[in-house]
């Protein structure tokens, strides 16, 4: 059983590979490949207190973000919404919904708005995942983009004898592939192609006609996660983001969680740039508390983390809710 699952773990590393090999020169004629719009903001409140480590472990509807193969461990219909103040500054709302679809089959959807008037960038999810052999999956999350920018009132940029300020409104998409499996009943992986294929579309003016628009994509990034599972309910995930452009770094992210009593869960999480002249560390820190709604098939999970960055410090909360009872 081991042989076969170390030659399609072989199997499958070498197509992502190549199908990464063949995408990446193409994209990289006319993309710039730096991801300054669209960028990932986190997974959810739950995610980012692991230091959004989750792609190998996570079983919850928060897969759709991290990698959309995970989503087939959602036995029963999840909700999820969740909003934060992003480094105290850009505010950010999420939404997510996920189900079984037969028996090997899941589906899932989200909204994600974040900025505001001076920047406002929305994203639509569709996710499908499918099981294989039990202990298998694989996943894609097709993403809508649309942006707009430059509303703010009193974001006049006189100079020169006029107003530069840019205005404008931008619509794309983008494409990941995950696939995720359980090598025993205590270690996973997982492989994730963010942002495979992407494109965005500006169309930018200002008054004095010196703004252009353009088009341009996110940069695609390959994550590698390995997961284990203690006899102790403890967790632990560790997973290497390899940037396939030199615009943007690798990086190194860690993991734990450890349930109490089956209703309380507490994280920890750690990661950073590797090898780059900034090493960007962020430390996270959250909780989760799990219960029924008296009276309803429903139960909630009630997550909090709080990340320390070098920019600045802030705090992520979300509600999951679970529709557990008939």
């Amino acid at each position: 059983m081991f042989t076969h699952t170390t030659k399609l773990l072989r199997r499958t590393v070498v197509s992502l590979s190549w199908l990464l090999l063949l995408q990446g020169p193409a994209l990289g004629q006319d993309l710039s490949g730096i991801p300054g719009a669209f960028s990932d903001a986190g997974l959810g409140a739950g995610p980012m207190g692991k230091g959004n480590a989750v792609i190998a472990l996570g079983q919850n509807v928060y897969s759709i973000l991290a990698n959309p193969a995970g989503l087939v461990n959602v036995s029963k219909p999840e909700a999820v919404f969740s909003s934060m103040k992003q480094y105290s500054l850009i505010p950010y709302n999420l939404v997510l919904y996920g189900q079984s679809w037969g028996d090997n089959l899941a589906i899932g959807g989200g909204f994600l708005t974040a900025g505001d008037e001076a920047l406002r960038e929305n994203t639509v999810y569709i996710a499908l995942a499918r099981k294989f052999r039990t202990k298998y999956s694989a996943g894609f999350n097709f993403k809508f983009r649309q942006a707009s920018f430059g509303n703010n009132a009193g974001g006049a940029w006189l100079f020169g004898g006029g107003n530069r300020q840019v205005q404008g409104s931008a619509t794309g998409f983008a494409f990941d592939l995950g696939v995720r499996g359980d090598l025993n009943k205590q270690l996973s992986f997982a492989i994730v192609l963010k942002d495979l294929i992407s494109g965005v579309n500006y169309d930018a003016s200002n008054t004095v006609g010196t703004a252009q628009g353009g088009s341009e994509g996110s940069a695609t990034t390959f994550l590698l996660g390995i997961g284990y599972v203690s006899n102790r309910n403890l967790t632990a995930e560790i997973n290497l983001q390899k940037s396939i452009s030199d615009e943007t770094s690798d990086r190194l992210s860690l993991g734990l969680e450890k349930s109490l009593f089956s209703i309380m869960a507490l994280r920890l999480g750690f990661s950073q740039n590797i090898a780059a002249s900034e090493a960007r560390e962020q430390i996270a820190f959250g909780t989760g508390i799990k219960q029924k709604i008296p009276l309803t098939p429903l139960d909630f999970s009630l997550d909090f983390a709080y990340l320390l960055s070098e920019i600045n410090n802030f705090y992520h909360v979300g509600l999951r809710l679970i529709w557990a009872r008939k």
